[in-house]
């Protein structure tokens, strides 16, 4: 497959992909192990439909509690609702693979993103920054 080609992995690598926008606060990404750098990779794509724009336009702040021992914090309520639900639909996937049995045991979590992308994965980093040690996200053009 050309895209698996381009990125240098096996299909196999690929653990979990949402290739199309399903709906306002859904971006696209797709999670894969990248074995050449020990990486187990979350990568978020940045606004391209008419649902990531109005995801987008959520743009009101809202004051949230990242994790249970945070303090109220003030974001994106867009981009809040993206991190949450992704959070929801990922982390155990995360955690399995991550795991001492898992797929990917030894990897480093990095999460990736441009954009709408580079917003959401940079508020999922913060709800993950306690659980998976060694987390980084590398955001691009965020908003």
């Amino acid at each position: 497959n050309l895209e698996t080609e381009n990125l240098g992995i096996e299909e196999a690598d690929i653990l979990h992909a949402q290739w199309e926008t399903r709906g306002t606060h859904q971006p696209c990404y797709v999670v894969l192990a990248d074995r050449k750098f020990g990486n187990l990779v979350v990568a978020i794509r940045g606004t391209l439909s008419t649902s990531d724009a109005l995801t987008d336009l959520r743009c009101e702040y809202g004051a949230v509690k990242p994790t249970p021992d945070d303090g109220p914090q003030e974001v994106h309520t867009g981009m809040w609702e993206s991190a949450v639900r992704m959070d929801g639909e990922l982390r155990h996937l995360i955690e399995e693979a991550l795991s001492p049995s898992g797929c990917c045991a030894g990897m480093r979590l990095r999460i990736i993103g441009h954009s709408l992308g580079a917003g959401v994965g940079s508020l999922l980093a913060v709800r993950w920054h306690r659980i998976f040690e060694g987390l980084h996200c590398y955001g691009f053009a965020p908003p």
